[in-house]
């Protein structure tokens, strides 16, 4: 009965966390991480608008793309097999803003670019539908 009463206090001890650990160690962890920021269109034409305006990528298809695009974009079909490779070949140091026809394929493609090690992937809410009502 003793040895039922002693485990909790067992395990209390010996899995409580790291007490050199701080708040701050913790904030460098996340800071570390990339993590996908989200913008809307009116935010996005601000950003293009900059003296260092981030690289523009549609990844929406070639049809979509000749029925109208944003100046100046770059497509690559988030749906075309040749994604992932044509990805690959871009500066993961650079600074993206993806966008698609409404946002979810833009998500979608900016959350694997961050997965595969970009450093700075902002997604266009509400695609080139929302921009196109606005611009």
């Amino acid at each position: 009965m003793k040895v039922i009463l002693l485990l909790p206090m067992f395990f209390l001890f010996c899995c409580k966390s790291d007490p050199n650990a701080t708040k701050d160690d913790n904030a460098v962890q996340t800071e570390a991480q990339t993590v996908r920021k989200d913008l809307d269109v009116i935010g996005a034409h601000t950003r293009l608008q900059s003296d260092n305006p981030p690289v523009l990528i549609d990844v929406r298809t070639p049809t979509e793309y000749a029925e109208g695009h944003i100046e100046g974009s770059l497509m690559i079909d988030y749906k075309d097999d040749a994604f992932k490779s044509e990805i690959e070949k871009l500066d993961k140091d650079a600074t993206y803003l993806i966008y698609c026809r409404s946002g979810g394929r833009s998500t979608k493609a900016s959350d694997y670019m961050i997965s595969q090690g970009f450093k700075d992937v902002t997604n266009m809410k509400g695609g080139y539908l929302d921009w196109s009502e606005k611009y």
